[in-house]
């Protein structure tokens, strides 16, 4: 299935963090990941890139620590 490979910044917590993630429509996926946060405040999307799970399965292991 091809989508979108996002990279949105989540300014919620202490320590700040990017999460890569896929989603076929970004903007649901925003409002979906702002419900999960305790501050109710949408991530601030970054970049996104065309792509499907195979590709942020790749990113994730890019960007690991």
């Amino acid at each position: 299935m091809s989508g979108l490979v996002y990279y949105a910044l989540d300014a919620t917590r202490k320590q700040q963090f990017v999460k890569i993630g896929f989603t076929t429509n970004l903007k649901n996926r925003m409002v979906a990941v702002r419900e999960l946060t305790t501050s109710g405040q949408v991530p601030i999307v970054l970049a996104v890139e065309e792509g499907d799970l195979a590709v942020e399965g790749e990113r994730h292991r890019q960007f690991a620590d």
